[in-house]
């Protein structure tokens, strides 16, 4: 027995040896390739799975940054003037949370469809208000970075986060063969209990990241399409005109505020007594209608939220000029008033000459005092 089965292994080794010797070359090519696309692949894998890492610690970063100067990000959402008051507090005390959790989930792999579509959804978000903010000139910031975004939104932002949503696009299209929790789990069982609804997107992904992918360009598209069509063409900016447009005091009376043709230019001082840098900006208007040459300049605030809340406001700054509340509800979004304060001289032509936004620092301040002080 013993013989006969040494005989049988001695066999089939001389047959394994003169089949892998009949091997031609077109097979050895053939093995060649195999072994080539196999190593290619685990170098994809290896390269989509660094870069869901990427957007992982991104999105931590971001978090840790908005909650070390919560602060800072609160007021950047009161610049947006997008966010109910209400929801303001919410949001800046649980989005950088959600985005320190999701990051952590990119990062270890878990849950990883579920992580993608809910970072997907806040970045078409911040996209579409980045996009409104860019297109309507406001000098708003997004407070993304927390301390480290200090300057207006800009066309860099927007390219940002389209390169950040491309790679979650990326990503999500190869989450399951990525290294990570998920891929540890045989059928990412841990993912099915809690989520059963990700098994459908799992089996319809290519569909569900087409969905996810044209509605954020169809978003986009109609956001930047509405503002060039509607809110651009109105849009506060030096060398627009602006039309005559009625207000109300406090006291409820109201009158007709009309440029063309006025003996004197008007500076506005256009302010929200919610936006806490319009508080900071008190003072420096304060300071200067008191150079202001009242021979050639008249000025007038308008505040951009009803009397009551007005005169609360109001009830604990110095202000030295009138104040008065536009009666068309839809005069921020008729003139592109996407932040507070901002800072016009307007022309006995009805046009612009300049144009300050946000809070005037020393610069600022300087250009605007020589402005009206001298005239144009």
């Amino acid at each position: 027995m013993s013989a006969q089965h040494d005989d049988s292994i001695v066999g089939f080794r001389s047959g394994c040896r003169q089949e892998l010797r009949s091997f031609g070359p077109h097979d050895k090519r053939i093995a060649k390739t195999t072994s080539s696309i196999a190593m290619n692949s685990q170098r994809h894998i290896l390269f989509l799975t660094l870069i869901r890492v990427f957007l992982g610690s991104v999105f931590i970063v971001s978090g840790i940054l908005k909650l070390l100067d919560l602060h800072r990000f609160t007021e950047a959402l009161h610049g947006l003037h997008v966010i109910p008051v209400a929801l303001i507090g919410a949001i800046a005390h649980g989005l950088p949370v959600l985005e320190v959790i999701l990051g952590v989930l990119l990062l270890i792999g878990f849950i990883t469809d579920l992580s993608l579509i809910v970072a997907g959804i806040i970045l078409l978000v911040f996209l579409a208000l980045e996009i409104t903010l860019v297109v309507t000139g406001s000098t708003a910031t997004c407070g993304c970075f927390g301390s480290l975004s200090t300057e207006p939104v800009g066309l860099k932002d927007i390219l940002r986060d389209v390169i950040l949503f491309q790679l979650l696009f990326i990503v999500f299209s190869r989450s399951e063969s990525l290294v990570g929790v998920d891929s540890f789990f045989h059928s990412r069982r841990l993912d099915r209990i809690p989520f059963r609804f990700l098994d459908f997107v799992r089996l319809r992904k290519p569909h569900a990241y087409r969905a996810l992918f044209y509605s954020g360009a169809i978003l986009t598209s109609a956001f930047v399409m509405f503002l060039l069509l509607h809110g651009a063409s109105t849009v506060v900016a030096e060398g627009k005109s602006m039309d005559s447009f009625s207000v109300k005091d406090l006291q409820g009376s109201q009158f007709v505020v009309n440029f063309k043709g006025a003996q004197k230019k008007t500076v506005l001082l256009i302010f929200s007594p919610e936006c806490s840098l319009c508080a900071a900006n008190m003072p420096n208007w304060y300071m200067l209608v008191s150079t202001l040459d009242t021979a050639r300049f008249t000025v007038l605030g308008i505040s951009l939220n009803d009397s009551e809340t007005t005169r609360s406001f109001l009830s604990s700054q110095l202000v030295n000029y009138p104040v008065v509340i536009p009666v068309d509800p839809a005069f921020r979004t008729e003139y592109g008033i996407t932040s507070t304060p901002v800072t016009v001289i307007v022309g006995v032509d009805g046009k612009i000459e300049r144009l300050w936004r946000g809070n005037l620092e020393e610069k600022e301040f300087e250009e605007a005092k020589r402005a009206v002080s001298r005239g144009f």
